[in-house]
């Protein structure tokens, strides 16, 4: 909760690159306010060190930092994006169709659009 928030961002104040590999794995927390502090918090430890070597892997969907590369985490990469990314097309539709149902899901909480 918000306990975990706030020490999440004294790590990334403090640019402490030694958490980097437990902040990797809160990006995935189901708390969205977790996930979203750990990615503050690794975009300030990057721009600290911008000569940290940081690899996104579209293909495998991770990203690898570190010197050696080693340090590595699994990313979402919703499929339209990924597709785009490794052959240069981009589906516009195809982008609506993959979230169709998050849009109804979305609609039909709003009371407005209830019918």
């Amino acid at each position: 909760g918000q306990l975990l928030v706030g020490v999440i961002n004294s790590l990334g104040v403090r640019r402490y690159a030694a958490a980097a590999d437990q902040l990797a794995t809160r990006l995935k927390d189901n708390d969205a306010e977790v996930a979203s502090a750990a990615a503050v918090a690794l975009g300030r430890m990057v721009e600290e060190n911008p000569e940290l070597p940081v690899v996104v892997d579209v293909e495998r969907s991770r990203v690898f930092y570190g010197l050696d590369g080693a340090q590595n985490f699994p990313v979402h990469i919703p499929e339209s994006a990924r597709e785009v990314l490794l052959n240069g097309k981009w589906d516009p539709i195809a982008d609506l169709l993959e979230g169709e149902a998050t849009v109804a899901a979305t609609a039909a909480a709003l009371p407005y659009m209830a019918s």
